[in-house]
């Protein structure tokens, strides 16, 4: 399933051991084992942290039962009560795995400029009251490019094998009212945002990089700072996390073989043009 979140209202994707924490995971989990009779879990594409969002979260479940995949995803919708919403969901081959199939992720991360607070994005965006240098910020991020040891932008990943991640973009844009956009959420905003995609990331990289880019880009960081700390490999040398409300998980992609369920494969809501 391809599912999209408000993170506000959760504690992170990861089930944890108090069923009461709310998480992504345990009100997924919870559905889907009522729905199909027996207690399942559910794999996601990449872990968001507690108040980060997405709009393109994939997620698989494992099951033996003979449920119909609409009576699920309805059941799902309904008994989320809006905190989850599915927009595509499909019978995918027994070896496909919402992680291990993944080929790359994409997140975007929303910055407001101003001197003031604005209400209408506080939810969505990190509000930043200092003058940034956006030239800067766009070069200082082209030395994150390619695959290196990100070791240094990560927080709470003392358990992994190895640090190795590949950025393939790194792009800052402005935002403004388009057909995509609601022009009273965007109009006359100074709102920003970067969209990053990579092979996979470390837990909490996306927003110790923004962190450090906004930094430099303030005058707060002398330039080439990004640069040194990745070859330092220290993460204390990074700057603290950006806030979590502005970062959201967009979109994952799968190789071919994954983008489509196989032939009379049942299907429900409308596939994305890139997964």
């Amino acid at each position: 399933m391809r599912i999209e979140y408000d993170g506000g209202g959760f504690l992170g994707y990861q089930r944890q051991k108090d069923p009461a924490i709310p998480t992504v995971q345990g009100l997924l989990e919870d559905i889907c084992s009522e729905v199909l009779d027996e207690p399942v879990t559910v794999v996601c594409a990449g872990r968001t942290d507690a108040g980060v969002h997405a709009t393109g979260q994939v997620v698989h479940v494992r099951t033996e039962s003979a449920r119909p995949l609409d009576t699920l995803v309805r059941a799902l919708v309904r008994n989320a009560h809006g905190r989850i919403g599915v927009r595509h969901a499909w019978e995918a081959p027994p070896w496909f795995h919402a992680r291990h199939s993944a080929s790359r992720r994409t997140y975007q991360y929303h910055l407001l400029v101003a001197a003031t607070p604005r209400p209408v994005v506080a939810q969505r965006a990190w509000h930043y009251s200092r003058e940034i240098d956006f030239d800067l910020l766009q070069s200082e991020g082209a030395a994150l490019l390619g695959r290196r040891d990100f070791r240094a932008f990560c927080s709470g990943g003392e358990d992994l094998k190895h640090y190795f991640r590949t950025i393939h973009r790194l792009e800052w844009r402005r935002l403004a009212p388009g057909a995509a956009s609601p022009s009273y959420l965007v109009e006359r905003l100074p709102l920003w945002h970067l969209e990053i995609e990579a092979d996979a990331f470390l837990p909490r990289m996306v927003r110790m990089l923004v962190a450090t880019l906004v930094d430099v880009a303030a005058g707060r960081r002398p330039p080439g700072t990004a640069a040194r700390v990745l070859r330092g490999r220290d993460a204390r040398q990074a700057s603290a996390p950006a806030p979590p409300q502005g970062l959201c998980l967009v979109r994952v992609d799968y190789p071919p073989a994954c983008r489509v369920p196989p032939p009379g494969a049942p299907q429900w809501g409308e596939p994305s043009a890139r997964r």
